[in-house]
């Protein structure tokens, strides 16, 4: 074998694939990326705030029966600085009906303060059957309602009497639109009143018209990762290696 065959093999087999493997481990999450979805990377000093203030906002016996802890996660630092995110599923007591965002999510920054949360606003008992809304969109004026389904309001509502803030409510759809009459009508979980309408000639939008395909929170998605220093670090010592092996190498042939 020539001493350009044996360069060009070592090259090949040993080097490039050395560099390849050892740069594909050294990556990390780009900045606001959970790193963790398992409730045991947060301290349960964590845990017990984000219980405390939902509780702050429902009270005991209700986050009792209707909240179901999940996990949580550790989100690196980015332009916030790092935080944790608790997570609890909202056991509504409602079969067979769609639940638009049915995880509840409280993020706290290091130090344990809340910077934000997603959850009801208030403790919902869920008085209203789909059967009974479906029934109140017919005397309110729509037309043949095809389906229910029981949605969060921030997620950014409109309706014809402006924004819905409503954390949790009925949103009753027809598939048939016609003029002057609602194709949406928002109606309270407990009491039943209408929140809001959407009818066709409408001038407002409905920001949260893509709902229906909502993604839950609580669901693992891919995590995007980019090089670090290390593995330029790692490429560039095994160059030098190479280099330093053709070196030797061709020396020895000078010597023969």
């Amino acid at each position: 074998m020539s001493t350009k065959t044996f360069i060009l093999a070592i090259f090949l087999f040993l080097i490039l694939p050395l560099i390849f493997v050892v740069a594909q481990q050294e990556h990390k999450p780009i900045e606001g990326v959970p790193v963790s979805g398992e409730g045991k990377q947060v301290p349960q000093s964590i845990i017990t705030k984000a219980n405390e203030y939902i509780i702050s906002i429902v009270e005991q016996s209700y986050f009792n029966q209707y909240f179901e802890f999940i996990g949580g996660s550790v989100y690196s630092a980015g332009k916030d600085g790092s935080s944790y995110s608790v997570l609890y599923k909202y056991l509504i007591p409602m079969e067979d009906v769609a639940v638009s965002a049915p995880e509840i999510i409280v993020r706290l920054d290091m130090d344990g303060d809340v910077v934000s949360y997603r959850g009801p606003t208030k403790a919902y008992n869920f008085l209203k059957t789909k059967e009974q809304v479906l029934s109140i969109a017919r005397k309110n004026g729509m037309y043949n309602p095809t389906g229910a389904e029981i949605v969060y309001g921030g997620q950014g509502y409109q309706s014809d009497s402006g924004l819905i803030t409503e954390s949790y409510m009925w949103d009753v759809f027809s598939d048939v639109v016609e003029e002057g009459t609602p194709y949406v009508i928002y109606i309270d979980i407990d009491s039943g009143n209408i929140i809001g309408k959407l009818a066709q000639g409408s001038t407002e939008i409905r920001i949260g018209e893509q709902s229906r395909e909502f993604t839950p929170i609580g669901k693992v998605m891919p995590i995007t990762t980019k090089p670090t220093f290390k593995s330029y670090l790692y490429i560039g010592i095994g160059l030098l290696i190479l280099i330093f092996v053709i070196y030797i190498l061709l020396k020895k042939k000078r010597q023969f």
